[in-house]
């Protein structure tokens, strides 16, 4: 029997996405343990990312375990909607038949991700805690 295939949509899982906005520390071990979890299980997972230049220098370690793998699609955004993400609403119709796990550090990047899938996009599955390995 083959298991299904499971996705994660990763929402701006980045500190700085939101300036004065940090998580706190249990959201950020949450966040590592969820993609460390999804990674060993084989799971589909793409990134929403917002686009800043602090983003960019993150690159250097800050994040360890929770930057996109390079066989992780990553989309970004300006703003604190992900709707302007033409790539990213395209995949989310291609998942539209199937259960998608979401997690966000931003309510709004959250709030706006549900909106665009409400109609045509796939059921979103929030994961809130995510317990020790």
């Amino acid at each position: 029997m083959k298991s299904p295939v499971t996705r994660l949509l990763c929402i701006d899982l980045q500190v700085d996405a939101v300036p004065g906005c940090a998580p706190d520390p249990s959201s950020i071990f949450g966040a590592r343990q969820l993609l460390t979890l999804a990674r060993r299980l084989g799971w589909t997972i793409a990134h929403a990312r917002r686009r800043t230049q602090v983003v960019i220098r993150a690159r250097n370690g800050a994040q360890a375990g929770m930057n996109p793998l390079m066989t992780e699609q990553v989309f970004f955004h300006d703003d604190r909607s992900i709707a302007g993400s033409q790539g990213l609403a395209d995949l989310l119709h291609g998942w539209r038949d199937e259960t998608v796990y979401v997690a966000a550090f931003d309510h709004v990047a959250l709030l706006s991700c549900l909106l665009a899938c409400h109609e045509n996009g796939p059921k979103m599955v929030l994961i809130e805690d995510v317990p020790p390995l």
